[in-house]
């Protein structure tokens, strides 16, 4: 990040002013060390226009600077929400199931605090409940990820800890979204497993919509999404198969040839124009990436939850 430009600062009032909708001849202070700051339209072929340190620090820098400008609105934002009682949803890839979640984490939170002084850290913003506990810290993440004694003492308490990878100052822009998209977290709410007690992750059935490889009629293929590993429909089970039928995917018997002219039957995909199937990856693949890119109509229904690592 080291190209990384000044491109934000506040008037005398405090209000936060992109280098787009700067002005000539305006005063500009930084908002991390409150020095004066100019503003540098670039130079043709050189640098972009950004704004600049009237007296050059070290201690203040472009990445500095975002890290506070966006803690501090996400703070401003949250506490705007627990003041007038509304949801505000978040999204994060979770660590333990490696799913993704959504959820209102203020729900249950009553006070929003910036950089909370707690006994082995100093998250950049903390949750608290209306017993006055933190319940969940957010760690903004610009150059310098949590220590692992930051990491191990919230892990200690029970203290959730969201955390948000910046890179530059079109992450802002995140603060706009709904659900807001954060890089990961320490809370899972899938159920554990009873044996090993790991997370579990989720367990799917896709069904796309595409063209038959054989006469281009429309036809509709399942398989099955197990925490990340991928099961075809010839290793269904009867659930499976029922759930499949019951959204339109034709299932049917097929006999393969094998080895020594032997033949051995097996559940396919078909075509209910011409009868052709699909019953593995390989003829599959034809179709999975282009409904991830969105050529072909796909739907995801969830079938429960596995554990993969004692499967």
């Amino acid at each position: 990040m080291s190209d990384l430009l000044h491109f934000l600062t506040r008037r005398a009032d405090g209000e936060i002013v992109h280098i787009d909708n700067a002005e000539k001849g305006e005063d500009y202070f930084c908002p991390e060390c409150n020095g004066a700051m100019l503003f540098r339209k670039g130079e043709r072929g050189l640098r972009r226009p950004h704004f600049a340190h009237l007296q050059l620090s070290d201690d203040c820098t472009p990445e500095t600077m975002l890290h506070r400008v966006f803690k501090e609105q996400l703070a401003t934002l949250i506490e705007e929400r627990i003041l007038r009682a509304e949801p505000l949803l978040f999204k994060w890839n979770c660590s333990y199931c490696k799913g993704e979640h959504v959820a209102d984490l203020i729900k249950s939170c009553v006070r929003v605090a910036l950089e909370f002084p707690m006994e082995m850290t100093r998250p950049d913003i903390a949750l608290f409940t209306s017993d006055g506990q933190v319940r969940v810290v957010i760690e903004v993440v610009v150059t310098h990820k949590p220590t692992w004694q930051a990491m191990y003492y919230y892990e200690q308490e029970g203290i959730f800890v969201l955390q948000i990878h910046l890179e530059s100052y079109k992450d802002l822009d995140k603060l706009n979204e709904s659900p807001l998209p954060f890089t990961k977290m320490n809370l899972c709410y899938n159920p554990k497993c009873i044996k090993c007690e790991h997370h579990k992750r989720r367990r799917y059935m896709e069904i796309i919509t595409g063209p038959c490889l054989r006469c281009t009629g429309e036809m509709k293929m399942a398989f099955m999404m197990d925490g990340g590993y991928t099961r075809y429909v010839h290793r269904f089970y009867a659930k499976e198969i029922e759930t499949a039928r019951e959204n339109g995917v034709l299932i049917q018997e097929h006999f393969t040839q094998l080895a020594y002219g032997t033949s051995s039957p097996l559940l396919g995909c078909t075509c209910g124009h011409c009868g052709y199937f699909i019953h593995n990856g390989s003829t599959l693949g034809n179709y999975i990436l282009p409904a991830r890119e969105g050529e072909y109509p796909s739907q995801r229904i969830q079938m429960g939850y596995v554990c993969v690592h004692c499967k």
